[in-house]
């Protein structure tokens, strides 16, 4: 007997999105495929990621490649160091940030649960797309990302963009 929720995701493959979102993730489970249970992705990240807090997803992050360091806490004071084959676990409502250690930057197996968070990088590429680069400082992305359960910290974010 085979079951409709079988499916399988070849290496260089993704899996449906409202937009194309390789090279920067690919996605390899939607909430639609696992019953909004979680999302995997890969993801290839290059620059900092300034302190967020996940309002309702837990990450689960299997570093692939690359070097990097998660920051916890409101003063990022709680730092691990991570390489390929590390995993680490952040629940939602903690402070985080990634530093990037190694060029071009690190690619990540992530599991993101509840189910949920695709959409969140489908904005961030769509966004992408229109402007021609990223942008995770502005007050739009801010709102965005907010609007996506994801709260920036914003006085950790570079100077330029402190509201005073």
């Amino acid at each position: 007997m085979s079951d409709s929720r079988i499916f399988v995701v070849g290496p260089d493959e993704a899996r449906p999105a409202r937009l194309e979102l390789r090279p920067f993730y690919f996605l390899k489970a939607l909430g639609a495929d696992t019953e909004g249970r979680f999302t995997l992705r890969i993801s290839d990240v290059r620059q900092d990621i300034y302190r967020h807090t996940h309002i309702q997803n837990d990450e689960s992050i299997y570093l692939l490649e690359g070097e990097m360091e998660v920051l916890f806490g409101e003063n990022s004071s709680d730092v691990y160091r991570i390489t390929p084959g590390m995993y680490i676990y952040m629940p939602h409502g903690i402070p985080h940030a990634i530093k990037i250690l190694s060029s071009p930057g690190v690619k990540m197996l992530v599991i993101g649960s509840p189910a949920g968070d695709e959409h969140y990088f489908e904005d961030i590429v769509e966004r992408r797309n229109n402007l021609g680069f990223r942008d995770d400082t502005s007050d739009e992305y801010i709102e965005m990302a907010r609007r996506n359960g994801v709260i920036y910290d914003l006085s950790a974010l570079p100077t330029d963009r402190k509201k005073g």
